[in-house]
């Protein structure tokens, strides 16, 4: 049985909102703690200011105080929302990690759009990103993963301050990063996160992340994954059928974009601590649901999932 966290009303009224675009493609960019990323981030989007007309960015900040939501609002960048979630209206529920999941579905409820892009603010992108994507959606229902080979380009310490310093001055910068090779998905194991697509409307139909089971830096790419093989899948499709043990969520193998050169360079950080108290109930969770769901099962899934994401 599920644990239900309500979002409810009273947790929207108490984030700050600043809406300056409303358009067809909607990134959201969770943040907490990571502003120098996300100055990097918008310092990169804005040189593709001219492929931007059809999309807006929204941020939302997870933090104890309004200072980075209010610098940010200062800018005025006419394509950028901003959203400030303070941290303390949660209760310390989730200790002192960003609860990403939390954060895209509050974006998402906020601001409407045709399709939302679910982004981490470290992933830069070059401008046939954002083509392939607006390309991509056509006449389609399906979510989609934007990137091919289901894995992304980690650049060190040093290249990622050569892009920093890049975009500072407007020069152009050549890094040699190791580029790892490409995922065979849905076949073999990759990563589901780092950028997602999904059509806006399915998203509120879905209900969204899971808030109240994953928190923290966490598998909650992986469980909303398999959330959308499930929410998609057909009755004669052996997704939610009994199969042996798999380590990965892949199933369908029509939302990959291998067929392109779209690439994701991630920017170094240190790494990420992820929940003391609770260290590997997240992921044995994913684990769970990847191998012992069936429909009914799923069903039930997305029913609560429905019912704590529209209360």
């Amino acid at each position: 049985e599920f644990f239900i966290f309500l979002l409810k009303d009273k947790l929207i009224a108490s984030c700050d909102v600043t809406i300056r675009k409303n358009a067809d493609f909607n990134m959201i960019i969770p943040v907490k703690g990571r502003f120098p990323h996300l100055k990097t981030f918008l310092k990169h989007v804005n040189q593709l200011h001219a492929s931007l007309q059809n999309w807006c960015v929204t941020i939302i900040f997870q933090e104890e105080d309004k200072k980075f939501y209010e610098e940010i609002k200062a800018m005025n960048i006419g394509y950028v929302n901003i959203i400030h979630l303070p941290h303390n209206s949660l209760n310390n529920r989730f200790e002192n990690n960003m609860n990403r999941s939390l954060c895209y579905n509050v974006a998402s409820k906020i601001v409407e759009c045709k399709w939302q892009v679910n982004h981490d603010v470290d992933l830069i992108f070059a401008p046939d990103f954002l083509s392939h994507i607006e390309e991509k959606s056509k006449n389609r229902r399906k979510w989609f993963q934007p990137y091919r080979g289901s894995r992304v380009i980690y650049l060190s310490e040093e290249d990622s301050k050569k892009v920093k310093i890049a975009l500072d001055t407007q020069t152009t910068v050549e890094i040699t990063p190791n580029v790892p090779p490409l995922n065979n998905t849905p076949y073999s194991a990759g990563a589901p996160g780092g950028s997602v697509v999904v059509n806006w409307e399915d998203f509120q139909e879905m209900g969204g992340y899971d808030p109240e089971l994953i928190f923290g830096y966490a598998p909650e790419d992986h469980m909303f994954w398999r959330k959308l093989e499930g929410f998609y899948d057909k009755d004669d499709s052996p997704v939610l059928k009994p199969r042996s043990r798999s380590p990965h969520p892949f199933y369908s193998d029509d939302v990959f974009s291998h067929d392109t050169m779209v690439e994701l360079l991630h920017l170094w950080h240190p790494p990420t601590a992820g929940s003391k108290k609770y260290p590997f109930f997240n992921f044995f969770f994913a684990h769970y649901i990847t191998n012992r769901f069936l429909k009914k099962d799923h069903t039930d899934w997305l029913e609560l999932s429905r019912e704590s994401y529209r209360s």
